[in-house]
């Protein structure tokens, strides 16, 4: 984030992290909010210099308030065709759940989802109300009965919650009113117990006890979300087939062992590297522009040219054919011309007899020259 648009609050934050964290590689999300809520909880129960210091939370504090903005620095408005390839390989009926903040993969049921998303319904509980970038496009055909649903367990940053009536409103992502959406990823998660998040959470119990295929993506199976991994472990039995596609192969080794009790005995397990790979096996989505390969494009006009030439060449060996059946046929009216001329008395009636028939011989040769 560029320093003109870093607040005091900001500035402060980040000389904190250094000051907490020293100054080798920045912690994680995850470890930031694990380490310095438990430090800020350890100072208010065992307190032994009058007032707890406040500085923790309100440090706490302002990186809820700066997430949005990075999300929407790093993110906001952007679409991805990956994303959009998993929506359109889904089928009504089909769930996603989503430790994820950001809104790809909203953005991708919006653009492709068609009458399969439903947005009001589709989180798992019922949206107050929707801004009109999250409707979808009209789509001819009625609206199916079992949508698919799109639970987002750690909230989302396009949901704005009113702190009293717990309702939920879809918003622009990544603004301010989104900053209380999301669930800090501490181990605890103490937030979970309240709506929406237990709706979600409900939810996402239902869906996974139910599911025979089951596509982890991106999912590291970091040590500060027990809960998360709770889930998994909780409620998916019999799994059929497992897909895990992560760049690290530590962390997809670490989640094949958490779904080992789920998987049935003849369960076909696939590990897969990136997201592109995995969407190479999907079919495209209506938004895809087709990619030219120069390469394949030459070598199918090649093709097509070669059929044309060797068509030409038919056709001139056919026209050869024809021209030469004319000039015999031209030869032999000639010859036929000059023995009419020629005939005797006596030979007459023989003679006319021949010539008929090689006449209609004749007539059927011409009749039979093609181009």
């Amino acid at each position: 984030m560029p320093l003109s648009q870093q607040s005091r609050a900001d500035r402060d934050l980040f000389s904190f992290i250094r000051s907490e964290f020293g100054q080798g590689d920045l912690p994680t999300l995850e470890v930031f909010f694990t380490q310095v809520s438990a430090i800020d909880r350890f100072h208010r129960d065992f307190n032994i210099r009058g007032r707890p210091s406040g500085r923790f939370s309100r440090h706490l504090g302002a990186l809820r308030k700066l997430v949005p903005r990075v999300f929407d620095e790093a993110l906001g408005g952007l679409t991805c065709t990956w994303h959009q390839r998993i929506v359109s390989a889904m089928r009504s009926g089909d769930a996603l759940v989503s430790f994820n903040y950001d809104t790809l993969i909203d953005h991708a049921l919006r653009e492709v989802g068609g009458n399969r998303w439903n947005p009001s319904v589709g989180y798992g509980f019922n949206i107050g109300s929707v801004a009109d970038s999250w409707i979808p496009a009209p789509h001819p055909g009625p609206t199916v009965l079992n949508p698919i649903l799109l639970l987002k367990p750690h909230g989302s940053l396009n949901w704005m919650i009113n702190d009293s009536t717990r309702d939920v409103h879809l918003v622009e992502e990544y603004s301010e009113t989104t900053v209380g959406s999301i669930v800090p990823p501490t181990w605890d998660k103490l937030d979970v117990r309240d709506k929406p998040w237990s709706d979600v959470w409900r939810a996402a119990r239902v869906v996974l006890g139910r599911a025979r295929l089951v596509i982890v993506i991106g999912y590291s199976v970091p040590v500060t979300d027990q809960l998360s991994q709770a889930l998994l472990r909780a409620d998916l039995t019999k799994v059929d087939a497992l897909v895990v596609v992560n760049p690290d192969r530590d962390s997809r080794k670490r989640m094949v062992g958490l779904m080992a009790s789920a998987l049935d005995l003849n369960a076909v397990v696939i590990e897969l590297s990136t997201l592109e790979e995995f969407a190479s096996y999907l079919p495209t989505s209506k938004l895809e522009v087709p990619v030219l390969d120069p390469g394949a494009v030459a070598s199918d006009l090649s093709k097509q040219l070669n059929r044309l030439g060797a068509r030409l060449a038919a056709i001139h060996q056919a026209q050869s054919s024809v021209e030469r059946d004319q000039e015999n046929i031209r030869d032999d009216i000639h010859e036929m011309i000059q023995r009419v001329e020629a005939i005797e008395d006596s030979e007459v009636e023989d003679e006319i007899e021949r010539l008929q028939s090689e006449i209609s011989n004749l007539d059927s040769r011409i009749d039979s020259l093609t181009i």
